[in-house]
């Protein structure tokens, strides 16, 4: 059972690492609402599972070989093939790095904010570990369309944190910022579109992977993006640049 619990995790590792937070606070919700749970367990239970989460981080570092340089511990499964949307994570030196800090950052948060948050605990605990799933996915998504349900997984949360435990102009802090993202996703899906159009262009067939699947031999990074002027305004360099960038 060791050995093959021990397997489990090595082939689902980064999916471990992303949905632990999100699973945590979703069977906590489903047990308060059975059982009306007192904000002690909700908080004690939240800091374990965000002090799993470092471990299965630390545990990502271990396995990670610094002399590779392609994507590592790669998950992938078909989700909607047709059009080129799979489940597909993986890791680099980047993402590493912004993952096992992400993960490291949790518990931390949590403790600094033990005693501060008096108001609303378990919805303050839910909105944080449901972030730092969204975070996390999005660092480690290889799929365009992955990642955009991520980011706005992401961006959910930190709407209602700022709203609710934020400073005096919270309520105007949290209009502006959904006003923002909301203006940035759409410009970032647009973005996303047009290189998935540009790659079945070029190679006649459809994808949101980044990097070739397993059985693939392109992915979206094999697209050739035109230079200002070779091609309509849309589809060059510099709008897609601007695009993401003020997405992001």
């Amino acid at each position: 059972m060791a050995l093959s619990l021990d397997t489990l995790l090595a082939d689902h590792l980064l999916s471990a690492i992303v949905f632990l937070p999100l699973a945590t606070v979703l069977l906590l919700a489903l047990a308060d609402g059975m059982f009306r749970l007192p904000e002690t367990i909700w908080r004690y239970t939240a800091l374990a599972s965000s002090l799993v989460g470092l471990l299965l981080a630390l545990a990502l570092w271990q396995r990670f070989d610094p002399a590779s340089s392609g994507m590592q511990l790669v998950e992938h499964a078909d989700w909607i093939p047709s059009w080129g949307i799979h489940y597909s994570l993986g890791i680099d030196g980047i993402a590493l790095r912004l993952g096992a800090l992400t993960s490291f950052l949790l518990p931390v948060v949590l403790l600094a904010s033990w005693t501060d948050i008096h108001a609303r605990v378990k919805s303050y605990l839910f909105f944080m570990l449901a972030l730092q799933t969204g975070m996390l996915g999005a660092f480690l998504a290889l799929n365009l369309f992955l990642f955009y349900v991520f980011w706005e997984l992401m961006l959910i949360p930190m709407y209602f944190i700022i709203g609710i435990w934020g400073g005096q102009r919270r309520v105007y802090a949290a209009v502006k910022f959904f006003l923002f993202t909301m203006v940035g996703s759409l410009l970032m899906l647009v973005a996303m579109l047009v290189l998935y159009v540009l790659h079945q262009e070029q190679f006649g067939s459809v994808t949101l992977n980044l990097i070739a699947p397993p059985g693939g031999t392109r992915g979206l990074l094999d697209t050739v993006v035109p230079l200002a002027g070779q091609a309509v305004w849309w589809k060059t360099q510099p709008w897609l640049f601007a695009a993401f960038a003020l997405a992001f």
